[in-house]
Formats: C-alpha cells, structure tokens, sequence
C-alpha cells in the first residue's frame, strides 16, 4: 500500500524495540512514524544528503538509528528528531550494527564508507573511531555497490552481498 505521507522510493527500517515506529529517509528528510508504518512526518533533516542509502536500527535501545548518505553517516538517539554527524566520513553506502565487543556494551558498528579512503570500516565506539577491516587481499569488491549484513551474536563477524544490476 503506497504512503502518501512519504515520498516514493524512501528507504523504511522499523525500530526493533517499538513496533509501532518506522523510520525513513529520502533526500535530506528524516521521517518518523509511530502508528505502525501508514502515516509519516518529516522531523529532520540528514545535513545536505541527497541519497540516503541504509538505516540500520539499534536493535537493544528504542530510538537508535543510524543512517548512512552520500554526504557521510548519521546518527540519532532520540527517534531521527535530531542527528549527530560522525566526523571524517565523506560518503557511507551502507551501515550496520553486530555484536559489541564486550557483553552489554553498545553494538559495533559497520560501514562501507569513506574514512580517509574507501573501504569497509568496523567502529566499537558508536563512530569515534574506526577500525578499516578489508585490505588488498580481502577487498570484497566495490564499497559503493554492497550491502552489509552484520551478525548480532557474534563481535566482528559481518557478511557483504555484492549488488550488480544486469539489466
């Protein structure tokens, strides 16, 4: 069933806490919804994005969402109504959260991204470092065209789909 509160091609993720909220994104509009996915309103905005591409929702705490763009990563503790830019990412094509480090602790956090070069990124910090996880043997392809799964079981281990369109 097509929203008419959101625009067409909108990336959706639901918030793994609450299932009456739905996040979006499109252009530099963040949308929240909390009746379950059928109306949505714009609370934010995402910088100057312009191509939002992955929300990925914290999966432990209500409201946790991070949202990878062209223009870098985003990140909000409060449902999207406001968001921290995480400094020295250019671009991020995809995000995701796994296991964290140590037991309790605040999920990693995974992006194929560019931090001083393109590359796939792992952060057990909520983004105020990262740790770059490929190098020229394990290069998994183009950053830009792969999606990121991340394990929430078990630190570190991610998993990466390749994207190709053949049409």
């Amino acid at each position: 069933t097509t929203v008419s509160s959101l625009p067409a091609g909108a990336i959706i993720a639901s918030d793994k806490r609450n299932n009456s909220v739905f996040y979006a994104a499109s252009g530099a509009r963040f949308y929240l919804s909390t009746d379950t996915g059928k109306t949505f309103s714009a609370v934010s905005t995402l910088g100057s994005s312009s191509a939002p591409v992955k929300i990925a929702v914290n999966p432990t705490a209500t409201g946790d969402v991070w949202v990878s763009t062209d223009k870098g990563l985003f990140h909000s503790t409060d449902s999207g109504l406001t968001f921290t830019t995480i400094s020295g990412i250019g671009a991020a094509w995809a995000v995701a959260l796994g296991a964290p480090k140590s037991s309790g602790g605040y999920p990693a956090v995974f992006a194929a991204a560019n931090i001083s070069g393109i590359g796939y990124f792992r952060s057990d910090d909520q983004g105020a470092t990262w740790v770059q996880i490929n190098d020229a043997a394990h290069g998994f392809a183009s950053a830009s065209a792969n999606v990121i799964a991340a394990d929430p079981k078990t630190y570190g281990r991610r998993v990466h789909f390749l994207v190709d369109d053949y049409t």
